[in-house]
């Protein structure tokens, strides 16, 4: 159909207007739109603006963050206290909290505006989007403090922690409530609790817990006192002991307190446990040295008030003197000497305060040792009191020094003594001791004159004695002539004993001192006693030495003699011995016997004259106790010292040290008379070893296999020994090494000059050296290395016995 022609514009304006119709309803209805959304945010832009005015208080930051899917994200709100002043936001920790939609919290440091660092908790809830982003609602709050309080707490937990290991304290806390107690133990050593216990909370029963640290006798008095505390909302304070697994005790303290809970009633109980061990430990030591201490200034008082009364009451004039020579102290005794009571004389001077003529002899002394520090003992000084024209007074006089701490002389004591009746008295002593002395030497000299006209009738009679023994022999008054010899055999005794103290006495006796062998002396008495001793069932021994001495010979003779008279007069069975030790530079002769023994508390009293010991009066034969006592003038005049030591029922041991010869006199001496081994019953063997255990072994040895031994640690003591023995030997067994410079060589080279005969010898050592062998080899000896078996050693002494 075909448009008119003026139709078509028409129609173009109608729909122009339409259109702009449309338009105009169109911009209407946005123009409406905008003003309804208007007025539907006008709530929520209050309530962002209401939400920014309470973040602004708040001391962090509120924030809203959207992530997108494309992983940008922004933040699309913020607001709070700290907003401005962060450099960086806080960064989500996303992933796995996005996928399960669940709300985050986490703790994130952050630098701020001014460049420092606060650490922020974030609370963060998340919403997904349908376009798939993820917006985060959160809240981070500042809290740096918090952790700087909490990094404080832990510090000082800590220390606490330290401290109560260091003082040994255990904190306890206890939920009365609950029953649970939260345990740190620092004492070391205490029964531990389960581990679960220690510092972590555990319901404890309090008779368990007491039952675990007391003692059953202090358990019911610490359940009371808790009990107690609990109930009266008192102060807990007990002590307790502690019995170890290793038997010691320990001491606890318990301190504690109540706390009241909501309702007014205890419901907690705080408190510490210590080990006052220590402590106790310390205050008893403390009350011990105090105790001490009051015993120790108890008895320097009473040592004061002692000395001070001796000070005060001494005999002796007593004064302490100052460097002014003004009197300090002063005893009665000094203040007799003036006519002052003592307090007057305290600072007066010396010349004040005595009389002239003694003051005049004392102050030059002082000014002396004031000026030297040099004391002065005992010196006598001589004047006349009181004014020097009175009678003689004599003083002895000493000044000992007072010394300040740092050494400087502050004082003298000074002691006087008035000694004129001890002089006196000292002089009558001496003129009666001359008197005695002139007694005696004319005694002495009476019995010089009359020795002669004593002993001739003695003689006279026993010539006559014996005579009438010969003719009346086998008549019966026989017996009274054996009687009578007796009686003149005690009276030759005492008239001898007599004159020998008669001219001891006197000093008539000068001894002659020279060097001589010691055997040829103990020969010549073992041939004298032997037969006296054998005919009382007694066996005499000698066990001589080579040594030379020096001493008088017949005075040291008639000291051993002595010494043997008394043994065979106290020894009724068994042996008497002579020996000789080698102490130094001395010889000791010792005689030993197995008498009846001499108590401790008189063996004193024997050297002393007309002592004699036994339950049975001596008879005229025993004589008069004398001979003792010559025997200690005789060790006196002599100048050697005599011993002695005993044990009743055991015997006794006399000795006399004598010194060796200042010469090497010890070349070997033939004796003289050396009877050949071979003619005794058994051979006699020589044995050399400075090792006693040694020397035992061998003895027992060759004594199972038949012989006869003489051991010794020296080639003097051996020769000694053999010549005791009166036997030649016919065997040396000799050790190579020996104390001294001589060698086993030497030895048997000794002896074998001493014996004038190659004894067959056998030499020991440990030396496996070849020069060892030669030169045991050159003397003609056998050499065996040690160690020796028994057998070996056996078998050589065979063959050297055979002769091979």
């Amino acid at each position: 159909m075909e448009t008119p022609p003026g139709a078509a514009p028409a129609t173009l304006a109608t729909l122009a207007a339409g259109i702009a119709l449309l338009v105009s309803l169109a911009a209407g209805w946005a123009v409406s739109g905008r003003i309804r959304a208007r007025a539907a945010l006008r709530p929520a832009l209050a309530a962002e603006r209401r939400l920014a005015e309470i973040a602004a208080h708040i001391p962090g930051l509120i924030y809203r963050r959207t992530e997108f899917p494309d992983g940008t994200s922004r933040y699309d709100f913020r607001a709070g206290g700290l907003s401005g002043e962060i450099r960086d936001l806080p960064e989500m920790p996303v992933g796995s909290f996005g996928e399960s939609q669940s709300p985050v919290c986490f703790e994130q440091e952050v630098v701020m505006s001014d460049g420092s660092r606060r650490w922020l908790r974030c609370v963060a809830a998340p919403m997904s989007l349908p376009d798939g982003a993820v917006v985060w609602d959160g809240l981070a709050l500042d809290v740096t403090d918090l952790r700087q309080a909490e990094a404080a707490l832990r510090d000082s937990e800590s220390r606490l922690r330290l401290a109560q290991e260091a003082a040994g304290i255990t904190t306890w806390d206890w939920d009365l409530e609950s029953g649970r107690i939260v345990w740190s133990r620092a004492i070391t050593g205490l029964p531990p609790l389960p581990d679960s216990a220690v510092d972590q909370p555990q319901v404890l029963d309090p008779l368990a817990l007491a039952r675990h640290f007391t003692t059953p006798c202090d358990r019911e008095t610490a359940l009371e006192t808790v009990a107690h505390a609990m109930r009266e909302e008192a102060d807990l304070d007990f002590r307790c002991r502690l019995d170890q697994p290793d038997g010691s005790r320990r001491w606890l303290i318990c301190l504690g307190r109540s706390i009241a809970g909501q309702q007014g009633r205890p419901a907690r109980m705080i408190g510490i446990l210590r080990d006052i061990t220590p402590y106790l430990e310390a205050q008893e030591a403390l009350r011990a040295a105090k105790t001490a201490l009051e015993l120790e200034v108890s008895g320097r008082r009473r040592t004061e008030a002692v000395l001070e009364t001796l000070y005060a009451t001494a005999p002796t004039g007593l004064c302490v003197v100052d460097p002014d020579l003004r009197l300090r102290h002063i005893n009665q005794r000094f203040a007799a000497l003036g006519t002052l009571p003592p307090h007057a004389y305290l600072g007066r001077k010396l010349g004040e305060a005595l009389p002239a003529p003694l003051a005049a002899v004392l102050e030059p002394l002082c000014r002396r040792m004031m000026e030297t520090g040099l004391p002065v003992q005992d010196q006598e000084a001589v004047a006349r009191l009181p004014d020097g024209t009175g009678p003689e007074r004599h003083w002895l006089v000493s000044l000992h020094p007072l010394r300040h701490p740092d050494g400087t002389l502050g004082a003298i004591n000074l002691m006087l003594q008035d000694i004129t009746e001890s002089k006196a008295m000292e002089a009558t002593l001496r003129l009666a001791l001359e008197e005695s002395r002139l007694a005696i030497a004319a005694k002495a000299k009476f019995f010089a004159a009359a020795s002669h006209d004593l002993r001739q009738p003695v003689q006279t009679l026993f010539l006559f004695a014996h005579a009438l023994h010969e003719r009346l022999r086998d008549h019966p008054a026989q017996a009274l002539v054996a009687t009578m010899q007796q009686a003149l055999e005690g009276m030759k005794s005492l008239i001898d004993t007599l004159l020998d103290i008669s001219r001891l006495d006197s000093g008539a006796v000068e001894p002659k001192v020279t060097e001589f062998p010691l055997i040829a002396l103990l020969q010549r008495l073992q041939a004298d006693y032997e037969p006296r001793m054998a005919a009382k069932g007694l066996r005499l021994r000698l066990v001589g030495s080579q040594a030379w001495v020096r001493s008088d010979t017949l005075l040291l003779g008639r000291i051993l003699g002595n010494l043997l008279e008394n043994a065979l007069k106290y020894t009724d069975r068994g042996e008497v011995l002579i020996g000789c030790r080698h102490r130094g530079g001395q010889l000791r002769i010792e005689v030993w016997d197995t008498g009846c023994g001499i108590p401790e508390d008189k063996q004193a009293a024997i050297f002393e004259e007309f002592v004699q010991l036994g339950d049975r009066p001596p008879t005229a034969a025993e004589g008069l106790g004398l001979g003792l006592s010559i025997v200690q003038r005789l060790a006196r005049l002599l100048g050697h010292e005599l011993g002695v030591r005993s044990r009743p029922g055991r015997g006794s041991v006399f000795s006399i040290a004598v010194p060796r010869a200042g010469s090497a006199v010890e070349a070997p001496q033939r004796p003289p008379l050396l009877i050949a081994g071979g003619t005794a019953d058994r051979p006699l063997a020589v044995v050399i070893d400075d090792d006693t255990t040694i020397l035992t072994a061998l003895g027992i040895l060759l004594d199972e296999w038949g012989w006869e031994v003489l051991t010794a640690e020296t080639a003097p003591d051996a020769m000694g020994a053999i010549a005791g023995s009166r036997r030649r030997p016919d065997l040396i067994i000799a050790d190579y090494t020996l104390d001294g410079p001589a060698t086993g060589t030497d030895v048997v080279r000794d002896i074998r000059s001493y014996c004038n005969f190659p004894v067959p010898a056998i030499v020991l050592t440990g030396d496996t050296k070849p020069e060892r062998a030669l030169e045991v080899g050159r003397i003609g000896s056998h050499l065996l290395v040690k160690p020796v078996t028994p057998e070996t050693l056996h078998e050589l002494i065979r063959r050297l016995a055979a002769g091979g």
